[in-house]
Order: C-alpha cells, then structure tokens, then sequence
C-alpha cells in the first residue's frame, strides 16, 4: 500500500478502494479471465507505443477531450502523467492557454505536442 501512496494523484481512498476490490475473489477471477482472453499482440503494441515507459504532463484547455479522458488514454498507452513539468517528463500535451508549464518544457528542453498531435501519435498504436 506505501508504493501505491507514494505515486502522485494516488490517495489513501483509492488504495482503500483497490484493496477491497481485488480482496475479493470474484475480482480476481474477473481480472485472471479478461488477462487470458487479451490478444498478446495488443499488449505488445502497448509496450512499443510512443508513450510506453514516458513521462506525460498536460497543461492548457484540450478542445476534443477532457483531462481524465487524456490521463486515462495515457496510461493505457502506457504512460506516466504527472501533473508538473520536471527533467523528467518526456511529452509536454499543450491545449489552449498553455502557460508557465509550457515554458519550463521549453527550458528544459522538454518535446512540447499540441493535443492534434498528442491524438495522431496515440492513434498509431
């Protein structure tokens, strides 16, 4: 339960909730049949995707999404999202209004997309 507390955006009632659910045997049961019936290939195109292994913020208004809905298809391209700018993000996602987080990536050399392009990679997976 620590390492799950020690990831940012996670809190106690998330770990609380994550731990009641996979208590239960049904869950487990659910997540072992869903694992069984993926396709290798999807989890191999995950694992070669764009974002697989990096280290994505969003910053600005996005025009075709929301920010949980950009978090969520991240991390299911097998990103991190983290919520500020460091040496070691690896994609700045840029909407409208981008502000101080899309100046620090510039001055840490951080690779700024626009949502258009953030999309267009996500959609080569």
């Amino acid at each position: 339960e620590q390492r799950l507390l020690a990831i940012d955006g996670i809190g106690a009632t998330l770990v609380a909730s994550l731990r009641d659910f996979f208590a239960d045997a049904h869950n487990r049961a659910l997540i072992h049949k869903l694992l069984e019936q993926m396709h290798p290939q999807d989890a191999q195109a995950v694992a070669a995707g764009p974002f697989s292994d990096k280290v994505l913020v969003f910053t600005g208004t996005l025009a075709h999404m929301t920010r949980d809905e950009a978090k969520a298809q991240a991390e299911a391209a097998g990103a991190k999202v983290s919520s500020s700018v460091s040496g070691k993000t690896d994609y700045l996602i840029a909407g409208d209004k981008a502000g101080s987080k899309a100046k620090k990536a510039a001055d840490l050399g951080v690779t700024v997309l626009s949502e258009a392009e953030y999309v267009d990679k996500l959609s080569r997976l």
